[in-house]
């Protein structure tokens, strides 16, 4: 059985790569893009916004590791060479960054409404990250990534208007998917590549967003 796994494995190893590779790439590409925009205009609302998709870089990279450590486990029984430890603190880590990603994004909206207050949202992702690690359970995190996910979405909707609301707009399609990716089974590879691929077309929308609003305020 597991001889007839291990070329499945070893392909979704691949695509798991490629995804992270074109995510972690447009994420980079947004956060430096987007530097001399936000010392010309000083805006708080831009500077987190653009650290918010730093995190995502740093998420998917992390997620990429705990994905692959998974799969060689299954496959090779990566966990009798190599100490669990390290597999907890990828997924800590990948818990973290995709949570504060999403606070980042929702801070850059209610900035001046709690000035300097960022540190609290990095207590509480790394409280959450933590909790989920020790209960073992995914759902609470993805749980809270839904909950700010939709405030964050509403909020854009009263305070947003045009290229930006359209951009929280696939923001939150975006942090939807990935969340219905991390539930569904293993086995349901297509589906897996469907939401892949609709999360790489909406990170390329999204960046061509930004560069029309730097293009408009430039």
């Amino acid at each position: 059985m597991i001889h007839r796994l291990a070329p499945m494995m070893n392909q979704m190893m691949g695509v798991e790569l490629i995804y992270a590779i074109i995510i972690i790439a447009i994420s980079l590409m947004i956060y430096f893009l987007t530097k001399e925009v936000y010392k010309l205009s000083a805006h708080k609302g831009i500077k987190y916004f653009r650290e918010a998709f730093l995190f995502f870089a740093l998420a998917f990279f992390f997620r990429f590791i705990v994905n692959t450590l998974f799969m060689t486990r299954r496959v090779h029984h990566f966990f009798d060479l190599a100490p669990r430890i390290f597999g907890m603190l990828a997924g800590l880590l990948f818990m973290y960054a995709s949570l504060i990603a999403i606070f980042y994004l929702l801070y850059a909206i209610i900035w001046k409404h709690f000035k300097n207050k960022i540190w609290v949202f990095h207590i509480i992702a790394l409280l959450i990250a933590v909790l989920t690690i020790i209960t073992r359970n995914p759902f609470l995190i993805l749980l809270i990534q839904l909950v700010v996910l939709v405030i964050m979405i509403l909020l854009s909707l009263l305070k947003h208007k045009g290229h930006f609301h359209i951009l929280y707009l696939l923001l939150f399609i975006f942090g939807i998917l990935n969340i219905i990716g991390i539930l569904i089974p293993g086995f349901m590879i297509a589906l897996q590549l469907a939401i892949y691929l609709t999360s790489i077309i909406l990170f390329f929308l999204i960046l061509y967003k930004v560069i029309k609003i730097m293009m408009k305020h430039g």
